[in-house]
């Protein structure tokens, strides 16, 4: 397949080169799944990226300009589809940039399930009624530390 024919292939080369030595030299159309394969190549290896359809489709249909919240969602869920194929396939080198971008998205997957430090302030305001809270509702009597902290 001819890479003019695929739709928003100018947003997958604009996020490639933002992203680094990384080159695009395939495209294929999967019609029973409505993907487009994409053959990427960097430092002598090759990684294989599908997008769906539908993906590409809102990319070339986007007439909204660069700024809006949705034109960046529709940039950050390619990049974020770009970067774990050449993360995974080690189509670039580790540099400040891409640990950056693990760290966050380490952060990230790690705070999804935790509670949010600012919404749970132990040290100030309420904090000897959470306290007595915890050790009145433990039926293994393992909260008794409100006595040995003197906060009672």
């Amino acid at each position: 397949m001819n890479l003019a024919e695929v739709p928003g292939i100018q947003a997958i080369k604009t996020a490639l080169k933002r992203i680094g030595d990384v080159e695009l030299s395939s495209a294929e159309y999967l019609s029973s799944h409505i993907i487009y394969r994409f053959l990427l190549n960097g430092r002598g290896r090759e990684g294989v990226l599908e997008l769906s359809g539908e993906l590409l489709t809102d990319f070339r249909d986007n007439k909204a300009a660069p700024g809006t919240a949705y034109t960046r969602e529709l940039n950050n869920r390619l990049e974020q589809s770009l970067r774990k194929v050449i993360e995974r396939t080690g189509l670039i080198g580790y540099d400040e940039s891409s640990l950056s971008y693990l760290l966050l998205q380490f952060i990230s997957e790690a705070t999804k399930g935790a509670p949010s430090v600012h919404k749970y302030n132990t040290i100030g305001r309420g904090s000897h009624r959470r306290l007595r809270a915890l050790d009145e509702n433990d039926p293994f009597g393992r909260g008794k530390g409100n006595a040995d902290l003197g906060l009672e």
